[in-house]
């Protein structure tokens, strides 16, 4: 399937890798399906989650766990069920990172992340009841700041 991407072009993807987002992503609520993209140097730990409709709509995206070593994640079991989800260690984290194009640094959100049913192919952004922040600060190194 060819779709056109905001960052990269035209690319070809495999219809298989496509994720349905069960409960979109604030503020998109409209894209509900998504490709992650990621670069073969930089390995899965940094991707770019591309909407499928609509070009303009791209996120970059990082495994919080390899920023935040620390990072523990509870995820009601009403969405995991939504995911076809029996555990939460079977699903995939991803957090949306903002790169400011002003001033100010670079942020992660590790208070509603990504939630993934690699198997099933279903995604949920969810907001935790858990205190973590939306912008987390990160360093020039990519190392999450102890604030």
């Amino acid at each position: 399937m060819i779709i056109e991407t905001r960052d990269f072009g035209k690319m070809n993807i495999s219809e298989d890798g496509i994720l349905t987002f069960k409960l979109p992503i604030l503020g998109f609520e409209s894209q509900t399906r998504f490709v992650i993209l990621y670069d073969d140097e930089l390995g899965d730990a940094l991707g770019w989650l591309q909407s499928i409709d609509d070009r303009d709509v791209c996120f970059i995206i990082v495994d919080p766990h390899t920023v935040f070593d620390n990072y523990a994640p509870i995820v009601a079991p009403t969405v995991l069920g939504k995911l076809g989800l029996t555990s939460q260690d079977d699903a995939v984290f991803r957090s949306l990172v903002v790169i400011p194009t002003q001033t100010g640094g670079t942020t992660i959100n590790l208070k509603s992340p990504l939630v993934i049913n690699p198997a099933k192919k279903l995604a949920a952004q969810v907001v935790l009841d858990q205190d973590y922040a939306v912008r987390t600060p990160l360093n020039s190194t990519g190392e999450g700041l102890i604030c």
